[in-house]
């Protein structure tokens, strides 16, 4: 099979390998779809905690079982079912979890092997260029769900990449009001059309203002932790989604601010097999205005060259189609 192969840090390959062969209980499946993401264009730049090189990269992943043609997406943990976070369906909490991706071969390759119990399949309406990002919205809706937002709140998103656009999407779902922030105003261009359907507002980051109930960083710049905290009316909720870049020092004033306004803070990190069927029939709600999510769908030969873009937030969502 042709896959693509991160050997190190910037450098990966598109190779010949051998198929992969199933273990108990797995299924080899063709990969049709594999979506990237700026957590892919990480593992390339520098490594991540979770990465055993060498790998094949890739979760966001819709397969089909050549056997019988059914299509799948996939989950891509593999969780013991046995520790305390398993017992209590948190599965994504498991302390001896395994991602494909990073422990394990992703979807960046013409076959992949899933345990059967990973596999969600696809509504029959639903295109497989768009089930691909039930992944990443499974994900946003993990961070909305630790916040109990309810109807009728609002909401700002710090970050106007697809993951913070998919997070807007099940928020406004939910019923919450939303606006979407970023630095950078050609994101907020390119997102335009997908707010546009949904009734998002979007800003610049230097121009926000107002209070709201809750808060997402759907973005790694440490000022977005900071500004969100200054935001929140009191008792207000903060999702701390994506982590911060580098080692920035979080000032004394930001800490205290929590403690004096009584904020929460809540951790979000991947999602169950709950999240990501609740997000296939949220894509197929909105089937219509996804699609413009997607800027570019390409060749796993194109792949090392889209990462550097990726990691600056240039792209939305870049689709490899085998």
């Amino acid at each position: 099979m042709q896959a693509l192969l991160l050997v190190s840090p910037e450098d990966c390959h598109v190779l010949s390998a051998p198929d992969p062969l199933p273990q108990e209980e797995e299924l080899r499946l063709r990969v049709t779809h594999c979506a990237l993401c700026r957590t892919d264009a990480k593992l390339w730049a520098q490594g991540h905690r979770d990465l055993a090189l060498p790998r094949i990269p890739g979760h966001e992943i819709c397969a089909l079982n050549p056997e019988d043609g059914r299509r799948y997406v996939v989950w891509p943990g593999n969780a013991c079912g046995q520790c305390d976070s398993c017992l209590r369906n948190v599965e994504n909490l498991c302390s001896s979890m395994q991602i494909m991706g990073f422990h394990r071969d992703g979807g960046l390759a013409e076959w992949v092997c899933v345990r059967s119990e990973n596999l969600l399949s696809l509504p029959k309406d639903l295109p497989a260029n768009i089930a691909v990002l039930s992944e990443p919205l499974a994900c946003g809706l993990n961070a909305l769900q630790q916040l109990g937002a309810a109807p009728g709140e609002s909401l700002i998103v710090y970050g106007a990449g697809a993951v913070g656009l998919l997070i807007a999407l099940a928020a406004v779902d939910a019923g919450l009001n939303v606006r979407i922030c970023d630095r950078q105003p050609e994101k907020l261009d390119k997102s335009a059309a997908f707010r546009k359907k949904l009734g998002i507002d979007g800003v610049l980051f230097e121009k926000l203002a107002g209070k709201a109930d809750a808060a997402v960083n759907a973005t790694s710049a440490p000022e977005a932790f900071r500004d969100a905290v200054r935001r929140l009316r009191s008792g207000g909720r903060l999702c701390f989604f994506s982590g911060i870049s580098d080692q920035p020092s979080i000032p004394s004033q930001v800490l205290n601010d929590i403690h004096y306004r009584q904020l929460q803070v809540h951790g979000a990190y991947g999602c169950t097999r709950a999240q990501m069927r609740e997000s296939l029939a949220l894509l197929c709600r909105f089937s219509e205005s996804v699609p413009a999510l997607i800027e570019q769908q390409v060749s796993l030969e194109e792949v090392p060259t889209l990462f550097p873009d990726i990691l600056q937030g240039k792209l939305l969502k870049s689709i490899v189609t085998f």
